[in-house]
């Protein structure tokens, strides 16, 4: 969870705003994602081309079939052990052209409202009732008594979560909570008895605040909550995704906030380690990267930042080299312990 996040933070999700989407899916349909990776690969898929249409609609000046960028969360689990397959996604609040010197401009959602995002679960729905039918799961009669049943038939999309462009810290904090295991041990305890308690984080539908059982019958529920073999609970799509033509010029920009950035320069220096490894910083800075992403319109040459004289290259001194995961979570996480190796 922790890692997870602090990789998308430093090096994936660059410095623009982010906006949560969530899509559950009602009772009728959880088994099917719960026990088959296929079906809930694919309404993944849905789910994410609706959004990138309607991210790409909502953002003025957007050239046609300009892509978003999104990491994806399978999650299988509710707040009371319970099994509870839904889908949470951390999407760039607006889409992505490249402009003429092969740089990429950005293009903020800024027209993303409420109707939009009612809109786009109703299409969600009608497509992954569609999909279902078509794989022989749902009887026909089933899947058009669901698409007339009120509020949303049990699907809900819900985009109200913003994270700004400066709130790193905010938008780890919503990373952590995304990737977050089944359930948290400072919520476990034992009994006098010799029973498992585990406390909810809030009341059930029906007023339990917590579940007393045995051990076997804890693990039985945590094993029904573990994912098949080989399934991958992160994905990247458009800009991300590995193989986008854009995806190193939009990640350029990922890095921690200037607070923990300094921390780790001062670590690292105390530490006798070489910084140029350390992500983010602002442009000019030793590890920052001079981006040009571009709101509405793209950037004008009148606008664009000027480039800095050519310095002669100077010898750089001795240090030792380390591993980003040294300078990286040694000062963040507290550990007294450093792993790894290093070289003169």
């Amino acid at each position: 969870m922790v890692l997870t996040a602090a990789h998308l933070v430093d090096y994936v999700i660059p410095r623009v705003p982010v906006r949560q989407w969530v899509l559950a899916v009602p009772r009728r349909v959880r088994p099917f994602l719960q026990h088959n990776p296929k079906i809930e690969g694919a309404v993944t898929r849905i789910f994410m081309r609706a959004a990138q249409t309607s991210v790409r609609r909502a953002s003025p000046g957007a050239p046609k079939g300009s892509p978003f960028g999104a990491v994806t969360f399978s999650q299988r689990f509710g707040g009371s052990l319970n099994a509870h397959p839904h889908v949470h996604a951390l999407i760039l609040d607006g889409v992505f052209s490249e402009g003429e010197n092969g740089e990429a401009k950005f293009f903020e959602a800024t027209e993303l409202g409420l109707e939009v995002v009612e809109k786009t679960g109703q299409q969600i729905r009608e497509r992954v009732l569609r999909y279902l039918k078509k794989k022989g799961l749902l009887e026909p009669h089933e899947a058009e008594d669901m698409l007339s049943w009120e509020h949303g038939g049990g699907f809900s999309l819900d985009a109200s979560v913003k994270i700004s462009d400066w709130d790193r810290d905010g938008l780890e904090k919503l990373a952590r909570y995304c990737s977050r295991p089944s359930f948290a041990e400072q919520r476990l305890s034992e009994t006098e008895k010799g029973q498992v308690l585990y406390v909810f984080p809030k009341p059930t539908v029906d007023g339990r605040l917590y579940a007393e059982m045995d051990p076997l019958t804890f693990l039985q529920k945590i094993g029904e909550l573990i994912p098949p073999p080989w399934k991958n609970l992160v994905r990247y799509f458009g800009v991300l995704a590995p193989h986008s033509k854009l995806r190193a010029e939009v990640v350029s920009s990922a890095g921690p906030s200037e607070a923990v950035r300094k921390q780790l320069l001062e670590a690292a220096q105390k530490m006798g380690l070489a910084t140029d490894s350390i992500p983010g910083g602002l442009p000019g800075e030793q590890g920052g990267t001079a981006l040009s992403l571009a709101t509405g319109q793209g950037q004008d040459g009148a606008n664009a930042p000027a480039q800095p004289e050519e310095a002669k290259p100077q010898k750089k001194p001795k240090t030792k080299k380390a591993t980003l995961v040294w300078a990286r979570g040694w000062p963040r996480y507290g550990i007294s312990t450093v792993f790894g190796r290093s070289s003169g």
